[in-house]
């Protein structure tokens, strides 16, 4: 592959919205995607359940589900358990990625800032790692010396902007806002370095930045949202679409650089909405009696949460840590599981997931198998039925048995249920016994949805269509078919329908062996390591 025809370039927007894609292309605030989207197609473009970057971005790079990539939580956890075993990473992913398969068929790659790729590893081009990479990473980049170029072409080059001084309090929006731009100006600058002055067949970079600004500060662009102020936006304007403006320029800048037939993809892991409240659906488990917690006698529950929340001796609240208050807050609200006699309960928000306490799967498996779809079914119509009391609006969008959407060797550790929420809700991981609906706990206003979107144009690509819903899963093959590279028989994606008849017949689909590793399930970094990755977790809310 070396003529322009031939490249492949991929621009990833981590949580783009189809829905604000689209509004912003057609009111024109978004010239250059807009541009893109009548030089080829666009459209919805569905990620996996659970709908978060991890899994997504995996399933991105292996065309395969959660169930076979193994990947369906930021960490793995000890089966019929909430124990951390390893905190996952490129690593712990089950299956040849993109990169290798690509590699292998010998397409010289260029990967920077995708999520899952730290650890780095020996490929045929170059890679700048993602925000999952410790600050002292031995080999942060391959070949190494990247790093040390970068760094001194483009100063103290970030892998990941960092919200949780923001997250904290600690931070203004202003500093806030003024990181995350440079942050982004940085990525960009690094990225078109690259692009220009190394040899590539396909090349890859993240913006990470449209996840994080829409966490934050979702409420200036949704005018439903209770925070949403009229005042503030007549005045500052909406600082997600400003944000978005600055990333058309850069898909611009891109564009510029690239010879017309050139295939370029826009693509997403998952897309946004508004975040309102906390459904804390283990407190729906107790209620139904399937969720049962020991009994701790402590006086006066409510009256020890009270002086909690309102100490202020010498800051107090601002010396402990958010994980000591949130172990506090819990030893004193909700006691401890008591597993032998519970049978279902709700994972991480990250997971989106009810787990059933299925006997032979854990060490206090309380539900035989001859129960199991029963009570799947009857947690199914209560979750379907919540509603909340302030406006009667459904909680819980749709529920999926895990088995209905896939198949694969970690079927059986996934949740037993997967769950879609409604907008404006996120699950929470609480045993709160007082209250169903909590407030957000943390500063955020928006969260992940599962509609994403894709546009792709370039040599061979149909013009100015929009394609009916694809899934995330299907973008792997459709690159390898773009490399005239076979697809491995266990990618759970197609090739998507986008390119002219003409092409079709001149380019026939190729297939090959699976392409799953079974390789190690365990991650080679060091401790020190990933205790920083786990505790940069915590600060997000992402584990406990």
């Amino acid at each position: 592959m070396n003529s322009a025809a031939q490249k492949v370039v991929v621009i990833g927007l981590d949580g783009a919205p189809y829905d604000l894609v689209r509004r912003w292309t057609a009111a024109n605030e978004l010239p250059a995607l807009a541009a893109l989207m009548r030089e080829g197609v666009w459209g919805r473009l569905d990620s996996v359940l659970p709908y978060q970057s991890v899994a997504a971005w995996t399933s991105f790079m292996t065309g395969t589900s959660p169930a076979k990539h193994g990947h369906f939580d930021f960490v793995t956890r000890a089966p019929g358990t909430r124990t951390v075993v390893h905190v996952n990473n490129a690593d712990t992913i089950d299956g040849r990625t993109l990169w290798t398969l690509l590699g292998e068929g010998g397409r010289r790659i260029g990967v920077l800032n995708v999520p899952v790729t730290y650890p780095v590893r020996p490929v045929n081009g170059f890679m700048v790692p993602d925000w999952l990479t410790p600050s002292l990473a031995r080999s942060p980049t391959y070949p190494p010396k990247l790093a040390e170029e970068l760094r001194r072409r483009f100063g103290d080059y970030l892998f990941e902007f960092r919200s949780g001084p923001y997250e904290a309090g600690r931070q203004g929006e202003a500093q806030f806002l003024k990181d995350l731009y440079q942050t982004t100006r940085g990525r960009a600058e690094s990225a078109l370095y690259l692009l220009e002055t190394q040899s590539w067949d396909f090349f890859m970079v993240v913006f990470t930045g449209p996840d994080t600004m829409q966490h934050f500060l979702w409420h200036y662009t949704d005018p439903t949202h209770p925070r949403h102020d009229p005042a503030a936006v007549a005045a500052q304007g909406d600082e997600v679409l400003k944000y978005y403006r600055m990333l058309d320029r850069i898909v611009a800048e891109f564009r510029a650089r690239l010879a017309p037939e050139t295939r370029l993809f826009v693509v997403s892991d998952h897309g946004f909405g508004p975040f309102v409240k906390l459904f804390n659906a283990n407190k729906l488990l107790m209620d139904l009696g399937l969720l049962v917690m020991e009994r701790v006698p402590v006086r006066n529950r409510s009256g020890l949460l009270d002086l909690i929340e309102r100490v202020d001796v010498l800051n107090l609240r601002q010396r402990l840590s958010r994980r000591l208050r949130h172990k506090v807050f819990n030893w004193i609200m909700a006691p401890p599981v008591d597993w032998s006699r519970t049978k279902a309960y709700s994972g991480a928000p990250t997971e989106n997931g009810i787990y059933i306490n299925l006997r032979g799967r854990g060490p206090h498996g309380a539900v035989p198998m001859d129960e199991y779809e029963v009570l799947r079914n009857a947690i199914i119509s209560a979750l379907l039925a919540v509603r909340d009391p302030e406006n009667g609006h459904q909680v819980v969008e749709r529920v999926y048995r895990k088995e209905e959407l896939y198949r694969g060797p970690y079927l059986g550790q996934m949740p037993d249920l997967l769950l879609v929420m409604a907008p404006g809700y996120e699950l929470a991981e609480s045993f709160d016994a007082r209250r169903m609906f909590l407030a957000p706990t943390r500063r955020r206003t928006g969260t992940h949805r599962p509609e994403g979107v894709l546009i792709a144009c370039g040599k061979g690509i149909v013009q100015g269509v929009e394609i009916a819903p694809a899934s995330l899963l299907d973008v792997a093959p459709t690159l390898l078919y773009l490399a005239e590279l076979p697809i491995p028989s266990d990618m759970d994606g197609r090739v998507l329908d986008i390119f002219e008849e003409a092409f079709r017949r001149r380019h026939p689909v190729l297939s090959t062996d699976g392409s799953r590793a079974g390789g190690p399930r365990t991650p080679v970094w060091d401790q020190s390591e990933e205790e920083e990755v786990k505790e940069r977790l915590r600060q997000l809310g992402y584990l406990e």
